[in-house]
């Protein structure tokens, strides 16, 4: 079995430089992302007069400058907690906290309906990966209904006499195929139809048509010569960018699991690089979930325009990204002066990209925070 700080540490060599997103819900903190450092957790904040450029700043400045909610301060707290990073450690973390109530009695019965739902896909693939086993053992019709019964009775995860059979037929150690059973079906759940990742995909693609309706609304109704129309030249296209992007990780990553019996073979050999199209394919997509949901949340055309600006915003950061990891780009420019941050703010007072009171956005917060932890009763 692989040993849990091998484990960590080649999950540690995989991290994105640019950060995991972190949902939090104060205002000032949308787009915020964050890596580990030697110490503790580091935050990397867009420039707030707007321009590019990200601040890489402690938590305790973040506090300094962006009042985060009690939500946000025991997220922090989880996060400090974690060996890794990444977008599924930050998720469960996130999640977790989000069960506890801290965001509110909506938010707690949203995370709860969705963890049920990502468990259910998670079995799905786990009993996938189990009928591909079975079939390569060979066993006899007999043998085979025996197997399954056992199962149904135990139950997948506590099914363990079966399965060391299984493994003893198969030349795998039981502890290696139990790790490799689970932790396959959790990477690779999210790209299931209706899955997390696939769901993302649907809804960028409703909500580039739906966005391009807006700008054109809003171009015939204010002239093209209007100031706002500056801050959304490059949406679309930055839209369009992180979708193919994305789209191409996912679909890469999808066929391997019309392999079942091979991806399992794999993580005998490097359990990493069996797993690597599934992790590049959830990078790709982090933070999309807060992007589809702030439109989501927006009920009419007039809350649709305010919330164009900080849309253009995220993107902007997302494919910032993307260019720099292809190579198109340079890396944003990191600051590192954490004694900086508020008087950028302050700088540029008017160039903020949110609108609405902070109270208001809180609750719009909430209500994005919700839709983000069920995304595929959200399509449905």
């Amino acid at each position: 079995m692989m040993r849990s700080q091998e484990w960590q540490q080649d999950q540690r060599s995989a991290e994105d430089a640019s950060g995991t997103h972190i949902p939090f819900t104060a205002p000032l903190l949308s787009g915020v992302c964050a890596r580990r450092s030697r110490s503790a957790p580091e935050f990397l904040m867009p420039n707030p007069s707007g321009r590019r450029g990200i601040y890489v700043v402690s938590w305790k400045s973040v506090a300094e400058y962006a009042s985060p909610t009690l939500h946000d301060h025991v997220l922090s707290g989880r996060l400090a907690e974690l060996d890794v990073l990444d977008p599924p450690s930050v998720r469960a973390a996130a999640t977790g906290v989000a069960l506890e109530g801290y965001a509110g009695p909506a938010v707690a019965e949203a995370a709860e309906r969705g963890r049920a739902r990502e468990d259910g896909q998670q079995l799905r693939l786990w009993s996938r990966l189990m009928m591909a086993l079975i079939e390569d053992a060979s066993m006899g019709e007999e043998e085979r209904i025996g197997f399954l019964q056992r199962l149904g009775r135990a139950g997948p995860r506590m099914m363990t006499t079966g399965l060391n059979t299984l493994a003893d037929r198969l030349g795998w150690e039981p502890g290696t195929l139990f790790e490799a059973l689970g932790r396959l079906s959790t990477g690779y759940a999210p790209l299931l139809p209706g899955g997390r990742m696939t769901v993302l995909l649907v809804l960028f693609e409703r909500m580039r048509g739906e966005i391009a309706r807006e700008i054109s609304l809003l171009r015939a109704e204010r002239g093209t010569g209007h100031a706002l129309n500056a801050k959304l030249g490059r949406l679309l296209p930055d839209l369009e960018h992180c979708q193919h992007h994305g789209r191409a990780l996912t679909e890469r990553a999808l066929r391997r699991l019309d392999q079942p019996l091979g991806l399992l073979r794999d993580w005998q050999t490097d359990p990493i690089l069996s797993l690597r199209p599934a992790i590049a394919a959830e990078s790709a997509l982090d933070g999309w979930d807060h992007i589809a949901c702030l439109w989501q949340d927006c009920a009419t055309s007039t809350a649709r325009v305010a919330v164009l600006p900080e849309l253009a915003a995220l993107l902007r950061l997302l494919s910032e990204r993307i260019r720099a990891e292809d190579g198109i780009a340079r890396n944003p420019v990191e600051t590192r002066d954490e004694t900086a941050i508020v008087p950028a703010a302050r700088d540029h007072p008017g160039e903020t990209t949110l609108a609405g009171s902070i109270v208001d956005l809180v609750e719009r917060n909430e209500r994005v925070r919700a839709l983000e932890l069920e995304l595929g009763s959200l399509h449905a």
